[in-house]
Protein backbone atom coordinates (compact mmCIF):
# COMPACT_ATOMS: atom_id res chain seq x y z
CA UNK A 1 0.00 0.00 0.00
CA UNK A 2 1.37 3.16 -0.89
CA UNK A 3 1.03 6.21 1.72
CA UNK A 4 1.23 9.86 1.01
CA UNK A 5 3.72 11.14 3.96
CA UNK A 6 6.22 8.72 5.97
CA UNK A 7 9.04 10.00 7.60
CA UNK A 8 12.03 7.44 9.47
CA UNK A 9 13.51 8.21 12.52
CA UNK A 10 16.96 6.19 13.48
CA UNK A 11 16.34 5.18 17.04
CA UNK A 12 13.21 3.14 18.36
CA UNK A 13 10.26 5.89 18.91
CA UNK A 14 8.55 5.23 22.32
CA UNK A 15 5.71 7.65 22.24
CA UNK A 16 3.29 9.20 19.46
CA UNK A 17 0.99 12.36 20.49
CA UNK A 18 -1.07 14.41 18.50
CA UNK A 19 -2.40 17.46 18.96
CA UNK A 20 -5.75 18.63 17.28
CA UNK A 21 -4.92 22.44 18.06
CA UNK A 22 -2.02 23.16 15.74
CA UNK A 23 -2.50 19.76 13.75
CA UNK A 24 1.31 18.14 14.74
CA UNK A 25 2.49 15.13 16.04
CA UNK A 26 5.36 14.75 18.95
CA UNK A 27 7.79 11.60 18.59
CA UNK A 28 9.77 10.44 21.20
CA UNK A 29 12.52 7.87 21.16
CA UNK A 30 14.97 6.14 23.31
CA UNK A 31 18.58 8.10 22.66
CA UNK A 32 17.69 10.78 19.95
CA UNK A 33 15.43 12.93 21.99
CA UNK A 34 12.21 14.08 19.95
CA UNK A 35 10.87 14.96 16.70
CA UNK A 36 7.45 17.20 15.87
CA UNK A 37 6.11 16.41 12.69
CA UNK A 38 4.46 19.66 11.50
CA UNK A 39 1.91 19.06 8.49
CA UNK A 40 -0.29 22.45 9.06
CA UNK A 41 -0.78 23.87 5.84
CA UNK A 42 -2.41 27.12 6.74
CA UNK A 43 0.75 27.90 8.20
CA UNK A 44 3.47 26.11 6.57
CA UNK A 45 4.03 26.04 2.29
CA UNK A 46 5.95 22.49 3.03
CA UNK A 47 6.06 19.65 5.81
CA UNK A 48 8.01 21.45 8.79
CA UNK A 49 10.07 18.39 11.08
CA UNK A 50 11.68 20.39 14.85
CA UNK A 51 14.07 18.34 16.36
CA UNK A 52 14.16 18.45 20.06
CA UNK A 53 18.20 17.10 21.04
CA UNK A 54 19.08 14.63 23.24
CA UNK A 55 20.96 17.17 25.33
CA UNK A 56 17.83 18.86 26.41
CA UNK A 57 16.43 16.20 28.48
CA UNK A 58 19.82 15.28 30.02
CA UNK A 59 20.48 12.38 27.32
CA UNK A 60 17.38 9.99 28.99
CA UNK A 61 15.82 8.05 27.23
CA UNK A 62 12.32 9.19 26.47
CA UNK A 63 8.69 6.98 27.12
CA UNK A 64 5.49 9.17 26.73
CA UNK A 65 4.73 12.12 26.27
CA UNK A 66 1.42 14.51 25.46
CA UNK A 67 0.64 18.72 24.61
CA UNK A 68 -0.21 21.00 27.47
CA UNK A 69 -1.66 24.66 27.68
CA UNK A 70 -4.74 25.74 25.71
CA UNK A 71 -2.89 26.26 22.41
CA UNK A 72 -0.89 23.12 22.96
CA UNK A 73 1.99 25.40 23.41
CA UNK A 74 3.81 23.46 25.46
CA UNK A 75 4.90 19.93 25.59
CA UNK A 76 5.45 17.42 28.39
CA UNK A 77 7.92 13.74 27.50
CA UNK A 78 8.53 11.75 30.36
CA UNK A 79 11.95 9.79 30.63
CA UNK A 80 12.62 6.26 31.40
CA UNK A 81 14.76 7.70 34.70
CA UNK A 82 11.47 8.84 36.33
CA UNK A 83 11.03 13.01 35.14
CA UNK A 84 9.00 14.50 33.70
CA UNK A 85 9.80 17.67 31.75
CA UNK A 86 7.64 20.70 30.47
CA UNK A 87 9.29 22.30 27.17
CA UNK A 88 7.96 25.35 25.03
CA UNK A 89 7.01 23.77 21.89
CA UNK A 90 8.41 26.64 19.85
CA UNK A 91 11.47 28.21 21.89
CA UNK A 92 12.22 24.51 23.29
CA UNK A 93 13.11 26.42 26.67
CA UNK A 94 12.78 24.14 29.45
CA UNK A 95 9.38 25.48 31.36
CA UNK A 96 8.97 23.10 34.32
CA UNK A 97 10.67 19.29 35.96
CA UNK A 98 8.97 17.05 37.89
CA UNK A 99 10.55 14.17 39.39
CA UNK A 100 8.34 11.03 40.24
CA UNK A 101 11.03 10.07 42.89
CA UNK A 102 11.17 6.60 41.39
CA UNK A 103 14.02 5.57 39.06
CA UNK A 104 11.79 3.88 36.45
CA UNK A 105 9.83 4.90 33.14
CA UNK A 106 6.90 7.31 32.90
CA UNK A 107 4.88 4.81 31.07
CA UNK A 108 2.02 7.47 30.25
CA UNK A 109 1.50 11.28 30.41
CA UNK A 110 -1.75 13.03 29.89
CA UNK A 111 -3.50 16.41 30.44
CA UNK A 112 -6.00 16.53 32.96
CA UNK A 113 -9.38 17.52 31.46
CA UNK A 114 -10.37 21.50 31.60
CA UNK A 115 -6.91 22.31 33.72
CA UNK A 116 -3.96 23.75 31.80
CA UNK A 117 -1.59 22.72 34.33
CA UNK A 118 -2.18 19.52 35.85
CA UNK A 119 -0.91 16.38 33.95
CA UNK A 120 -1.39 12.61 34.90
CA UNK A 121 1.96 10.78 35.22
CA UNK A 122 2.20 7.12 35.53
CA UNK A 123 5.26 4.86 36.36
CA UNK A 124 5.03 0.89 37.57
CA UNK A 125 4.24 2.30 40.90
CA UNK A 126 1.06 3.90 40.16
CA UNK A 127 -0.24 7.61 39.10
CA UNK A 128 -0.69 10.72 40.22
CA UNK A 129 -1.51 14.73 39.50
CA UNK A 130 0.97 16.86 39.10
CA UNK A 131 0.38 20.60 38.83
CA UNK A 132 3.17 21.24 36.53
CA UNK A 133 3.01 25.35 37.33
CA UNK A 134 4.51 24.70 41.14
CA UNK A 135 6.45 20.64 40.57
CA UNK A 136 4.05 19.22 43.25
CA UNK A 137 1.49 16.38 43.89
CA UNK A 138 -1.54 17.27 43.53
CA UNK A 139 -3.10 13.72 44.46
CA UNK A 140 -1.31 10.67 44.65
CA UNK A 141 -3.28 7.30 43.31
CA UNK A 142 -2.86 4.84 46.32
CA UNK A 143 -2.15 0.78 44.01
CA UNK A 144 -2.65 -1.61 46.46
CA UNK A 145 -0.63 -4.29 43.72
CA UNK A 146 1.23 -1.83 41.92
CA UNK A 147 2.08 -2.91 38.16
CA UNK A 148 0.68 -0.10 36.91
CA UNK A 149 1.09 0.03 32.71
CA UNK A 150 -1.13 3.58 32.17
CA UNK A 151 -3.52 5.91 33.36
CA UNK A 152 -6.27 8.51 31.95
CA UNK A 153 -8.48 10.99 32.45
CA UNK A 154 -12.19 10.26 32.87
CA UNK A 155 -12.91 14.21 33.88
CA UNK A 156 -10.81 16.99 36.01
CA UNK A 157 -11.53 14.42 39.42
CA UNK A 158 -11.79 11.00 37.72
CA UNK A 159 -9.29 8.72 36.60
CA UNK A 160 -8.37 4.94 35.67
CA UNK A 161 -5.28 3.14 36.38
CA UNK A 162 -4.58 0.13 34.32
CA UNK A 163 -2.12 -2.88 36.04
CA UNK A 164 -0.76 -5.85 34.10
CA UNK A 165 -2.82 -7.85 36.15
CA UNK A 166 -5.52 -7.26 34.68
CA UNK A 167 -7.04 -4.98 37.26
CA UNK A 168 -8.25 -1.44 36.29
CA UNK A 169 -8.57 0.85 39.25
CA UNK A 170 -11.13 4.01 39.21
CA UNK A 171 -10.42 6.91 41.34
CA UNK A 172 -12.74 10.15 42.25
CA UNK A 173 -10.09 12.31 43.54
CA UNK A 174 -12.86 14.33 45.87
CA UNK A 175 -13.47 11.14 47.47
CA UNK A 176 -9.47 10.39 48.53
CA UNK A 177 -7.44 8.67 47.20
CA UNK A 178 -8.33 5.25 47.31
CA UNK A 179 -9.42 3.53 44.37
CA UNK A 180 -13.72 3.56 44.91
CA UNK A 181 -14.48 0.86 42.18
CA UNK A 182 -11.86 -1.84 40.78
CA UNK A 183 -12.78 -3.45 37.52
CA UNK A 184 -11.31 -7.01 36.38
CA UNK A 185 -10.20 -8.03 32.71
CA UNK A 186 -9.45 -11.91 32.05
CA UNK A 187 -5.53 -11.43 30.91
CA UNK A 188 -2.71 -9.19 31.30
CA UNK A 189 -3.12 -5.91 29.99
CA UNK A 190 -0.56 -3.99 27.85
CA UNK A 191 -1.86 -1.25 26.73
CA UNK A 192 -4.49 1.58 27.93
CA UNK A 193 -6.80 4.74 25.98
CA UNK A 194 -9.31 7.05 26.77
CA UNK A 195 -12.19 8.69 24.39
CA UNK A 196 -12.02 11.98 24.62
CA UNK A 197 -15.92 12.64 23.65
CA UNK A 198 -17.19 9.76 25.74
CA UNK A 199 -14.70 8.75 28.10
CA UNK A 200 -14.98 5.23 26.99
CA UNK A 201 -12.08 3.25 27.91
CA UNK A 202 -10.44 0.19 25.93
CA UNK A 203 -7.48 -1.98 26.90
CA UNK A 204 -5.24 -4.38 24.91
CA UNK A 205 -4.15 -7.57 26.18
CA UNK A 206 -0.92 -9.98 26.23
CA UNK A 207 -3.13 -12.86 24.24
CA UNK A 208 -4.51 -10.00 21.45
CA UNK A 209 -7.58 -9.19 22.61
CA UNK A 210 -9.68 -5.62 23.21
CA UNK A 211 -12.22 -4.91 25.72
CA UNK A 212 -13.77 -1.78 26.32
CA UNK A 213 -15.00 -0.93 29.86
CA UNK A 214 -17.71 1.62 31.12
CA UNK A 215 -15.87 3.80 33.76
CA UNK A 216 -18.34 6.30 33.67
CA UNK A 217 -22.20 6.62 34.06
CA UNK A 218 -23.59 6.16 30.53
CA UNK A 219 -25.54 3.71 27.94
CA UNK A 220 -22.28 2.81 26.66
CA UNK A 221 -21.56 -1.04 26.50
CA UNK A 222 -18.97 -3.43 27.46
CA UNK A 223 -17.59 -5.59 24.43
CA UNK A 224 -14.76 -7.49 23.77
CA UNK A 225 -13.01 -8.02 20.07
CA UNK A 226 -10.26 -10.34 18.67
CA UNK A 227 -8.07 -8.82 16.65
CA UNK A 228 -7.57 -12.18 13.87
CA UNK A 229 -7.35 -15.27 13.92
CA UNK A 230 -3.55 -14.93 14.68
CA UNK A 231 -2.67 -12.70 17.98
CA UNK A 232 -0.56 -10.73 18.96
CA UNK A 233 0.24 -8.43 21.97
CA UNK A 234 -1.59 -5.47 21.95
CA UNK A 235 1.31 -2.96 22.39
CA UNK A 236 -0.52 0.03 21.42
CA UNK A 237 -4.45 1.48 21.61
CA UNK A 238 -6.34 4.74 20.55
CA UNK A 239 -10.24 5.01 20.42
CA UNK A 240 -12.79 7.56 19.40
CA UNK A 241 -16.42 6.99 19.32
CA UNK A 242 -17.58 4.18 17.34
CA UNK A 243 -13.74 3.09 16.94
CA UNK A 244 -10.44 1.22 18.24
CA UNK A 245 -6.95 1.46 16.53
CA UNK A 246 -4.89 -1.03 18.10
CA UNK A 247 -1.35 -2.02 17.16
CA UNK A 248 0.16 -5.67 18.08
CA UNK A 249 3.99 -6.68 18.34
CA UNK A 250 3.73 -8.23 15.05
CA UNK A 251 3.71 -5.13 13.17
CA UNK A 252 -0.16 -5.07 12.66
CA UNK A 253 -2.31 -2.52 12.59
CA UNK A 254 -6.32 -3.00 13.30
CA UNK A 255 -9.34 -0.24 12.94
CA UNK A 256 -12.19 -1.96 15.03
CA UNK A 257 -15.83 -0.45 14.50
CA UNK A 258 -17.53 -0.57 17.68
CA UNK A 259 -21.34 0.54 16.65
CA UNK A 260 -23.67 -2.13 16.49
CA UNK A 261 -23.76 -2.56 12.43
CA UNK A 262 -20.20 -1.78 12.32
CA UNK A 263 -17.91 -2.76 9.59
CA UNK A 264 -15.42 -5.75 9.36
CA UNK A 265 -12.17 -5.30 11.23
CA UNK A 266 -9.51 -3.19 9.12
CA UNK A 267 -6.20 -4.33 9.03
CA UNK A 268 -2.37 -2.61 7.73
CA UNK A 269 0.50 -4.24 8.08
CA UNK A 270 4.08 -3.60 8.62
CA UNK A 271 4.93 -5.76 5.17
CA UNK A 272 2.59 -4.21 3.51
CA UNK A 273 2.89 -0.96 3.90
CA UNK A 274 6.79 -0.92 4.33
CA UNK A 275 8.13 -3.26 1.56
CA UNK A 276 7.35 -1.24 -1.33
CA UNK A 277 9.61 1.29 0.31
CA UNK A 278 12.74 -0.85 1.22
CA UNK A 279 11.96 -2.37 -2.06
CA UNK A 280 12.47 1.20 -4.32
CA UNK A 281 15.66 1.70 -1.47
CA UNK A 282 16.76 -1.44 -2.86
CA UNK A 283 16.29 -0.83 -6.96
CA UNK A 284 17.88 2.47 -5.95
CA UNK A 285 20.90 0.73 -4.89
CA UNK A 286 20.89 -1.75 -7.00
CA UNK A 287 20.01 -0.89 -10.51
CA UNK A 288 20.76 -3.83 -12.80
CA UNK A 289 19.04 -6.25 -10.41
CA UNK A 290 15.26 -5.19 -10.77
CA UNK A 291 13.86 -8.59 -10.23
CA UNK A 292 15.71 -8.72 -6.39
CA UNK A 293 14.00 -10.53 -4.25
CA UNK A 294 11.90 -8.02 -1.79
CA UNK A 295 13.33 -7.52 1.84
CA UNK A 296 11.13 -8.90 4.42
CA UNK A 297 9.82 -6.52 7.11
CA UNK A 298 10.20 -7.58 11.09
CA UNK A 299 8.35 -4.49 12.63
CA UNK A 300 6.22 -4.32 15.55
CA UNK A 301 4.00 -1.39 16.88
CA UNK A 302 5.71 1.16 19.40
CA UNK A 303 2.87 3.94 19.28
CA UNK A 304 -0.27 4.67 18.13
CA UNK A 305 -1.79 8.39 18.31
CA UNK A 306 -5.46 9.24 16.64
CA UNK A 307 -5.82 12.83 14.65
CA UNK A 308 -8.40 13.94 13.26
CA UNK A 309 -9.18 11.96 10.04
CA UNK A 310 -6.37 9.52 10.60
CA UNK A 311 -3.63 7.46 12.93
CA UNK A 312 -0.29 8.44 13.34
CA UNK A 313 1.41 4.83 13.66
CA UNK A 314 5.32 3.80 14.40
CA UNK A 315 6.61 0.44 13.49
CA UNK A 316 10.06 -0.38 14.41
CA UNK A 317 12.39 -2.28 13.35
CA UNK A 318 15.59 -3.51 14.66
CA UNK A 319 16.97 -5.13 11.53
CA UNK A 320 19.71 -3.75 10.08
CA UNK A 321 19.09 -1.76 12.54
CA UNK A 322 17.33 0.21 14.70
CA UNK A 323 14.62 2.04 12.72
CA UNK A 324 11.20 3.39 13.49
CA UNK A 325 8.68 4.30 10.06
CA UNK A 326 6.27 6.92 10.75
CA UNK A 327 2.83 6.67 8.95
CA UNK A 328 -0.11 8.69 9.35
CA UNK A 329 -3.15 6.49 8.09
CA UNK A 330 -6.62 6.82 7.05
CA UNK A 331 -8.86 5.64 9.84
Amino acid sequence: METTYRREVSDRVSSLAYSTVSRCCLATTLGSGAFMFDLNRDIHETEQVVTYAPSIFDFDPLVSSCFLGMKHQYIAVGSYNGGVSVLSKQSKENKAFYSTGYTCAVHSLQPVPHNETNVLVCTKYGAEVVDMDTNQSVVALEDPAPRAIGAVSLSPTAFAVANYDGSVLLYDSRTGSEAVTVLSVPDQLMSLAVCEDTREVCVGTVAGRVFTLRCVHSELREQAFATGKVRSPVTAACIRAGKIVVGDLAGRVSIIDTTPKGAATRYWTAESLLVSHESVALRERSPQQPHAARPAVDAEVTALSLAEDSVWVSFSTNHPEMTSHVIPLPV
